[in-house]
């Protein structure tokens, strides 16, 4: 039988923001590589990867001919002339002899080479990775990405980086991330960028991207869509949006409202947040790999310290990516605050209220200055019920009073996070300067 779950914005979601005003007495730059992917698929043939000769020797720069007669193939480029045929073993590189681990085969009407001794004949190094059972090809300043997805060349693909890739691609294009932190599904979140700029959050599980954010101004997808983008001009690439999800047979569903839409693309959902204070045009793009997302049956992560503090660092990031991109200094992370949100959170659970001002009649302002915190401005947003730190970032930003406080001339901000009984988040954000 078949259970109907709603996990749209009424499962319980509150927003609440507070402005006062009191006088008082890195990521490592990316490097400079780029990704391509090739249509094709390869083969296996005694343990060896063959991939379509054509495109592994034009990847190189490499003119090929192809001698039907004699089942003859030859590569050349400026340096190295490349020959080998079909079902023999010894290829000739420059006229010298070669032994090959295997033979270049015909299937289906097409020709498969060995890629790896095609690749280092013409200067690449080849890795074969298991766990997503891809073969990458480095070819300065280059990275041939080979795997047998039926979508080779998917929608979004943020630096080159799309969900089902190896973990040892994004080490190689992203170098060190600036942060590990917990995901509401169990995997791990990498965060990337530089002072803020060209901000990513990877997703990695068994060896896998399987979740992708960015909010970052650079991030296109293959159709064009981007920061700014209309959500008219979203549905048109993606087509309509889901209302479902099937969870383990249970029906999970879903409704597209403003400030996001949900798709369902080729191996994974994407949500699309949009900025309803700019015509309503994308913002945001959080990717999950299908098997992660169907795999996960409930609304929220499990409560632990762990998630608590992720979702606390993830948001003071993701807030500061926007404020970068939006021509703002980042804020700075201050830790005598961290005591006042996480109490707050914790108390509107305890005592049951969802407000600034507490059943004590302490407003957040006498929770700073009693925890010892001097300023001049601050302010205050709380939330109740959003997923995740990602999902309440974008809440935050589709509510006017939440948003002046995220972009206001502060310094500080700290999150604090608690969850209830039934794994419900609480969110606190205290800002001051």
């Amino acid at each position: 039988m078949k259970v109907s779950r709603n996990i749209g914005r009424h499962l319980v979601w509150g927003i609440c923001f507070f402005l006062f005003l009191l006088v008082s007495s890195q990521q490592v730059a990316a490097q400079e590589q780029q990704v391509m992917r090739i249509a094709d698929s390869y083969i296996i043939k005694d343990g060896r990867t063959l991939v379509p000769m054509r495109a592994i020797f034009e990847t190189h720069g490499a003119e090929v001919s192809w001698n039907a007669t004699s089942q003859k193939i030859t590569g050349k480029n400026q340096n190295t002339s490349v020959t080998l045929e079909v079902g023999n073993k010894t290829a000739l590189v420059n006229n010298q002899k070669v032994s090959l681990d295997v033979s270049p085969v015909v299937q289906n009407g097409r020709t498969f080479v060995p890629i790896r001794f095609v690749s280092e004949t013409f200067g690449s190094k080849v890795q074969w990775d298991q766990a997503t059972k891809t073969v990458l090809v480095h070819k300065n300043p280059m990275i041939l990405v080979i795997n047998n997805q039926k979508d080779k060349v998917k929608e979004f693909s943020f630096q080159g980086i799309q969900i089902g890739d190896p973990a040892i691609l994004v080490d190689t294009l992203l170098a060190q991330s600036q942060r590990t932190s917990l995901s509401r599904y169990g995997f791990e979140w990498k965060t990337y960028h530089e002072n803020y700029q060209n901000f990513i959050m990877v997703g990695i599980q068994n060896g896998a991207v399987v979740g992708l954010y960015s909010s970052s101004a650079s991030m296109k997808s293959k159709n064009g869509l981007g920061v700014g983008s209309s959500l008219a001009q979203a549905r048109k690439i993606l087509g309509k949006p889901i209302d479902r999800i099937v969870k383990n047979n249970m029906l999970f569903k879903i409704s597209s409202e403003d400030g996001l839409d949900y798709f369902k693309q080729e191996g994974y959902y994407a949500t699309l947040f949009y900025d309803v204070h700019q015509n309503t045009t994308l913002t945001s793009v959080l990717l999950i790999d299908a098997k992660v997302e169907e795999a996960f049956t409930h609304h929220y992560g499990k409560a632990e310290n762990k998630l608590r503090e992720s979702y606390e660092w993830q948001n003071f990031d993701i807030t500061n990516a926007l404020r970068v991109r939006m021509g703002l200094d980042p804020l700075l992370w201050s830790d005598p605050l961290i005591k006042t949100t996480r109490t707050h959170s914790q108390d509107m659970i305890d005592r049951k209220f969802f407000d600034h001002t507490n059943p004590d009649g302490s407003s957040p302002f006498d929770r700073m200055s009693k925890d010892g915190v001097i300023y001049s401005l601050a302010g205050e947003n709380i939330a109740m019920g959003q997923f995740d730190a990602i999902y309440v970032h974008e809440a935050w930003m589709n509510s006017v009073g939440h948003r002046k406080n995220i972009v206001a001339a502060f310094k500080y901000l700290t999150v604090g996070v608690a969850f209830d009984k039934d794994r419900v988040p609480y969110y606190t954000q205290n800002f001051y300067k």
